[in-house]
């Protein structure tokens, strides 16, 4: 038997394990209850034309990660689009006259302090006249500040962990580009008096260490952004309603359960813009009768509070922010999630499990306007994004010629300033051949 053939055999095997896997999982008792919320707390609805044409604000950033055991260096390169009325397309530049990217470096640190450790946090801009960093010197003074937010936020056994440290590192690259988005907002308004529908993020709004931090403290993410906007956190929390997150990859059992919603709704109906949900509130009121029933028994208590997370859950808990996540289609085939900020939540676990009809009434008439607007011109690409949704992401990518480039200045300066053993584990470190040795990305 050939190596391909016997490669087919083994896939074959594989694949049929897989299915059965699936089946036999939705007999668990956990993954039948979110299946069943899943479909009862959505409405399905096609998408439609806006009634009169917006401008979207689209924004991303492109990084490329160098790490060492009690270091990380982020290289970003942060750009936005700003979708017109009449679908045109504009720069930062062209809006703003500011770069049309920006280049920031992330840079931070965990050494031994005493018998704990310390983080520090660096951000420097690499470019002039920044959208983020309006005024000489205040990237300086944001790297002062969230050195000190950090030792509030994080609890000293979170700190004893080195991976906690790598995923704090990306949870601030993260904070970096939504602060880019409330900026770019607050900037085209007042500048040059522009009022976008939204503002698109690539990816999703939920962040796993905005939720448990391990500190009782009185920071949570909402502070980290008014430190890089120098906004205050009120006037960030009144933009953040516009920011909505849009991720075209997702896990698989939120991709099941919506091809499941869309399907049992008419997901192959020709001539059908698509389909998006909204929050029903019927439904969310059995769903509530459901998952309360559930709570008589303390065992299930933690079922109930992961299966509210699917719908919503708290990302900045000092300030009262919260995510609320909704399934999509554009071409009735490849299924994306829309994040929204919310004030309140709209499903919340306490002695019972409650809905809150002012936040259910407020999102739904968001995701209305926010949807048909969003998808009114598309990208004629697999999926159908909304036009500048890719179209961002291929102005900010961080790779190839960038990415050699970054690598050699840094390697240049590292074998000047550096001397001997250190100089030589470095550039060993931070050269794509040793990534390609070991087989690192």
């Amino acid at each position: 038997m050939s190596g391909v053939n016997k490669l087919i055999d083994v896939l074959e095997e594989v694949i049929e394990d897989l299915m059965t896997d699936y089946l036999n999982s939705r007999n668990d008792e956990s993954v039948r209850i979110k299946n069943e919320v899943f479909n009862t707390y959505y409405e399905v609805k096609e998408i439609g034309l806006p009634d009169k044409p917006s401008v979207v604000g689209f924004v991303d950033a492109g990084f490329k990660p160098y790490k060492t055991d009690v270091s990380m260096i982020i290289p970003l390169r942060l750009g936005a689009l700003l979708r017109m009325e009449d679908g045109r397309l504009l720069s930062v530049k062209e809006a703003l006259n500011r770069p049309s990217t920006e280049g920031l470096v992330l840079y931070s640190s965990r050494r031994a302090a005493g018998e704990g450790f310390e983080f520090r946090v660096k951000v420097r801009s690499s470019s002039g006249d920044s959208l983020l960093f309006e005024r000489p010197g205040d990237d300086a003074v944001a790297s002062q500040e969230l050195s000190r937010f950090v030792r509030e936020f994080i609890s000293s056994s979170l700190k004893e962990r080195p991976g906690f440290f790598t995923r704090f590192t990306l949870y601030i690259e993260g904070l970096i580009e939504l602060a880019y988005a409330v900026r770019l907002l607050e900037g085209v308004k007042r500048e040059a008096g522009i009022d976008p529908k939204c503002v698109v993020l690539d990816g999703t709004l939920i962040k796993w260490f905005a939720v448990k931090r391990g500190s009782a403290g009185a920071i949570d993410g909402i502070n980290v952004l008014s430190v890089l906007t120098g906004l205050e956190p009120s006037s960030i929390k009144d933009l953040l309603w516009k920011v909505v997150g849009l991720s075209k990859t997702s896990k698989f059992t939120s991709i099941a359960r919506s091809y499941s919603l869309f399907r049992k709704a008419g997901l192959e109906a020709r001539g059908s813009r698509g389909l998006y949900t909204l929050p029903d509130v019927e439904g969310g009121d059995r769903v509530c009768g459901l998952l309360s029933e559930l709570l008589t028994d303390s065992r299930k208590r933690i079922h109930v509070e992961e299966t509210v997370k699917i719908l919503n859950r708290i990302v900045y808990d000092r300030n009262g922010v919260y995510v609320a996540r909704f399934p999509l289609t554009p071409d009735r085939r490849n299924v994306f999630m829309l994040d929204v900020h919310t004030p309140e939540a709209l499903v919340s676990v306490g002695d019972g499990v409650k809905l809150n009809i002012n936040a259910f009434n407020q999102v739904r008439q968001l995701l209305e306007g926010v949807v048909s607007e969003l998808f009114r011109s598309r990208s004629k690409i697999v999926g159908e994004p909304p036009c500048g949704y890719m179209e961002v992401d291929r102005l900010v990518r961080f790779g190839g010629e960038e990415s050699r480039s970054f690598e050699k200045l840094l390697i240049s300066l590292v074998s000047s300033e550096l001397s001997g053993e250190l100089s030589e584990v470095l550039t060993q470190v931070f050269s794509s051949t040793t990534r390609m040795r070991y087989g690192y990305r």
